[in-house]
């Protein structure tokens, strides 16, 4: 019984262990989608801007007209560079050359953004973005921006993207500086401490930290920068739903169930001393055995109520892209409006701008699509059932119809026969690795997909085969998480977000999603389900 004893212990601190590391697992989620939707805002605004610059700056550039757009656009300072560096003609107050860095990150996704720093008296943050001159070569519009205008952007993102209950939100430059902030309150938001800010630096995505009291941060890189979005929590706050009498209660119990063992084994030395108490004894066992029966219930009880906290964290994904949508949906609504109303009456630039606006549209309402799905994989118990995987794949293969016939794609399947599991979450997981396979493939090559099954030991292992690209080996766990892409969006359109519902999908099913080079070129997608109803 002591043996017993001592391992329940030990898996009650187990379980009080994981239960906060799936607390401070689901609050880091925040910085990560926080990031995501701040490069996908970042993302429209450039492809705006590159639209806007492509006509005035693509021939013979002078300082003229970059000091009237300079002025126009309000920044302090802006210069056009060919590829190489080189400065072609730049405003007043341009630095005599741009830092390496931002050349090479804009060269290579398109725009990007610098850190904070100072052009006279005034903080200015660094943009670049890529666009073609007349002659075909890469050209860069490099603009020194207010860092005001950044502060207000990124604190009223901050907002609604990281709500904390006594914590902050910050994005930080690649210096520690604070670009943007939110807190609990409505008054100045404190600046972080130099310990969270030097744990960022050192390139930590979560840990603790002193700041008058314990706290726990959880950060993630911004694409395109050397920036980084950093929530910071309490402890006491983050850890609120797994402390109190829900932590300690099971304590006590296994307390009064030491005790109640302790005095079990006082008894039975009695009874054997003196046969004349065994009644006694007996009758104290029972009422014994009752209080045990008594707080086991209350055990019960407790867990569930931990269950449903911890519930409450995993519909932060879900709550936030649902509220997302009102606004974007109104934006959506009078941009189509302005599309259908004023298409040709005003100028060519006009109906362009309508387009690219349209466009950033339907990539976040796209976004917040992909979140809902995620959110809602597990949001409710899996209806597992007998399926038949040959019908789920004609289901793809309708509902990818227009993408097959617009690349021509070849898919096809061997017999895939029978398996179990969730009909619909199943076609979206097979979908998704279809669309890929079509999806990321060299221009001038005919996409081919194959599908085919193997049984083994009570499972079904899929196969998904493409001709594609391929990927680098180095990234292929990187590629299973959220707002992970290896390409630019304009390249290889989407969100990033497809092969992380896939392998959560595949999780909740008990397997596992893997992937490896396919002979000949391409990447063989594999993944494995019961092939049985469980008794």
């Amino acid at each position: 019984m002591g043996l017993a004893l001592g391992v329940g212990a030990w898996q009650l601190a187990r379980s009080q262990s994981q239960d906060r590391a799936g607390l401070r697992s689901r609050f880091a989620s925040r910085a990560t989608v926080t990031a995501g939707v701040l490069d996908s805002l970042f993302g429209v605004a450039f492809q705006q801007s590159a639209a806007q610059t492509t006509k005035p700056f693509r021939g013979k550039v002078t300082t003229a007209s970059l000091v009237a757009y300079a002025k126009q656009t309000q920044v302090v300072y802006v210069a056009v560079i060919t590829a190489q560096g080189r400065i072609i003609a730049a405003s007043p107050g341009a630095p005599a050359a741009p830092g390496r860095s931002i050349i090479a990150s804009a060269l290579k996704s398109g725009f990007a953004l610098g850190d904070i720093s100072r052009n006279g008296q005034t903080p200015v943050v660094e943009t670049a973005l890529q666009f073609k001159g007349s002659g075909g070569g890469l050209r860069l519009l490099v603009s020194g921006s207010p860092g005001l205008l950044f502060t207000a952007f990124l604190s009223g993102s901050l907002k609604p993207l990281t709500p904390t209950d006594q914590g902050a939100a910050y994005v930080l430059d690649g210096h520690g500086a604070v670009l943007g902030s939110v807190g609990p309150g409505r008054g100045r938001v404190a600046p972080p401490v130099p310990a969270l800010v030097r744990a960022v630096a050192a390139g930590h995505t979560s840990g603790f930290y002193t700041n008058g009291r314990n706290s726990y941060f959880a950060s993630a890189a911004q694409p395109h920068t050397h920036w980084h979005v950093v929530v910071t929590e309490p402890t006491s706050v983050l850890y609120k739903t797994a402390s109190g009498v829900g932590r300690w209660l099971p304590w006590v119990i296994l307390g009064f169930l030491a005790l109640a063992l302790l005095s079990i084994g006082l008894l039975m030395r009695r009874a054997i001393e003196a046969g004349a108490r065994i009644a006694e004894v007996n009758a104290q066992l029972e009422t014994s055995q009752d209080r045990l029966r008594d707080r086991a219930f209350e055990l019960q009880a407790t867990n569930a109520e931990l269950q449903r906290s911890n519930s409450d964290l995993e519909q932060f994904a879900y709550v936030a892209s649902h509220d997302l949508s009102a606004p974007l949906r109104a934006v959506a609504g009078f941009s189509q409006l302005l599309g259908v109303r004023y298409r040709g009456r005003l100028d060519s630039d006009a109906d362009e701008f309508i387009r690219h606006m349209q466009d950033g549209v339907d990539r976040m309402q796209r976004i917040i699509d992909d979140l809902l799905a995620y959110s809602r994989v597990d949001r409710s118990g899996l209806q597992s059932e007998r399926i038949d995987l040959d019908a789920i794949f004609e289901e793809v293969l309708h509902g990818l119809g227009p993408d097959i016939a617009e690349r021509d794609a070849e898919v096809t399947s061997d017999p895939l026969g029978m398996a179990c599991g969730e009909p619909g979450q199943l076609s979206q997981v097979l979908q998704n690795l279809v669309a890929n396979g079509i999806k990321f493939t060299a221009p001038g090559v005919r996409p081919a997909v194959h599908v085919s099954a193997q049984r083994a030991d009570g499972r079904v292992r899929i196969s998904v085969r493409d001709n594609g690209i391929g990927v680098d080996p180095d990234h292929i766990e990187q590629i299973f998480k959220m707002f992970q892409r290896l390409h630019a969006s304009q390249d290889y359109p989407g969100t990033g977000i497809g092969l992380a519902i896939a392998n959560k999908i595949v999780d909740r099913h008990g397997g596992e999603i893997t992937l490896a080079p396919a002979d000949g070129g391409g990447t063989v997608f594999t993944f494995d389900i019961p092939a049985e109803m469980s008794a």
